[in-house]
């Protein structure tokens, strides 16, 4: 595998073995592919036909077989198995170790209403049933499992520390966080009194706090991405590269209205007091979550540079449209948030990779604009994969 001037290939041989059932392929694969489990499944049947040009895996049938079966075994980690298998620790497993030891994602368990402190009670464990409310916000706790910012982690473990929400100390940082955590648990109605929602509803409770941090911990082993702060706006507590969903990144803003927190139906938004615009692309849409009319035609076309189009509606001379392709003028940052696919493989909707700010490299035609986004942050090879289309 050495470099050479004269090496024009890199040709790969890994044999698969008879391999312990409890081995994860899926894991592999998927973080070398960006792909979900389910996806993951129709591209190991079909070859591997969406790989970048000049890269090829080769399985003979054999071990496509050997993968495929460990891959399926994998997606069928019904309720029922991963209760079974809880039974076999001991009582005061946590949900870090559990997760370690069987090779479990955090996805795994927060899937289909399902959460943490939920097997723990049906395995016979020592815990104490969840009350009718308490299951409502435990359900929620599927909207947090993509968070990998660690300063936002660290920032929910210090709010629901004993007496935090309470005191007289009142930071930007620490009212925006407020906001977060607040409208994803109880909704953007909560965003009219987020530390008064927090501490009546979810500070009350022994069993949400616990669950919650144990949540955290593993969210905060798993932060593996590269980050990098955001220096544009120090009041806006949001890294680049890191994933947010539209709640957060709304509450980062501090954008309130009518006593609920706004979130942005278009896939842009200006906000006037900052001067930004924020761009919301999905790069693989299915035909089924959006009309004709707005399956536009996002993607990256390398690290630096994405595709985008506005709204059918905007002209090169119109506001809006002058906004777009001569910000410097007019004093706008634009900044890029981007998702490969609207739901995931639980059904549940995608968070967004901020990607920070960018400038318009270059555009053509109108209703829509065609415009090419420079970042001025490359992104990750890994987040290239999930934005670009391959045909």
């Amino acid at each position: 595998m050495r470099r050479h001037p004269q090496k024009t290939h890199l040709m790969i041989f890994d044999f698969i073995s008879q391999c312990s059932s409890n081995y994860r392929f899926d894991i592999k694969y998927r973080y070398l592919l960006s792909l979900s489990r389910k996806a993951l499944v129709g591209e190991i049947e079909k070859g591997f036909p969406l790989l970048p040009s000049g890269c090829s895996i080769s399985l003979d049938r054999l071990s496509s077989q050997v993968i495929l079966k460990n891959v399926r075994q994998a997606i069928d980690n019904s309720f029922l198995n991963i209760v079974n298998e809880l039974k076999t620790f001991p009582d005061d497993v946590n949900l870090s170790d559990f997760i370690y030891e069987t090779q479990l994602t955090v996805e795994d368990i927060y899937r289909n209403n399902h959460y943490w402190s939920e097997y723990l009670y049906r395995a016979g464990k020592n815990i104490t049933i969840a009350s009718e409310e308490e299951k409502k916000v435990l359900k929620s706790f599927s909207r947090f499992t993509h968070i990998d910012d660690v300063e936002q982690i660290n920032a929910y473990k210090s709010l629901v520390k004993p007496g935090v929400l309470s005191s007289d100390e009142d930071t930007n940082a620490k009212r925006k966080y407020t906001l977060m955590l607040a409208t994803t648990l109880y909704g953007d109605e909560a965003a009219a009194s987020p530390k008064e929602t927090l501490k009546s509803k979810f500070m009350s409770s022994e069993l949400l706090i616990n669950e919650f941090l144990e949540l955290l911990t593993v969210l905060e082993k798993n932060a593996y991405m590269s980050s990098a702060e955001w220096g544009h706006f120090k009041n806006v507590p949001l890294r680049i590269h890191c994933q947010y969903s539209l709640s957060e990144i709304f509450s980062a803003f501090g954008i309130i209205k009518n006593s609920h927190l706004y979130r942005a139906r278009e896939g842009e938004y200006y906000h006037s007091p900052l001067h930004v615009n924020l761009i919301f692309m999905t790069c693989k849409k299915v035909e089924g979550d959006y009309s004709p009319s707005t399956m536009y035609k996002d993607y990256a076309i390398s690290t630096e540079k994405i595709h985008w189009q506005s709204q059918n509606a905007t002209k090169q001379q119109s506001k809006k449209g002058m906004r777009l392709i001569d910000h410097h003028k007019h004093g706008v940052a634009h900044l890029l948030f981007a998702r490969s696919t609207r739901k995931d493989d639980r059904s549940e909707t995608n968070p967004y990779v901020f990607l920070g700010e960018a400038e318009c490299y270059e555009y053509n035609g109108e209703r829509p604009i065609n415009i090419v986004w420079r970042l001025r942050m490359p992104m990750s090879m890994h987040h290239f994969r999930m934005f670009s289309i391959l045909d």
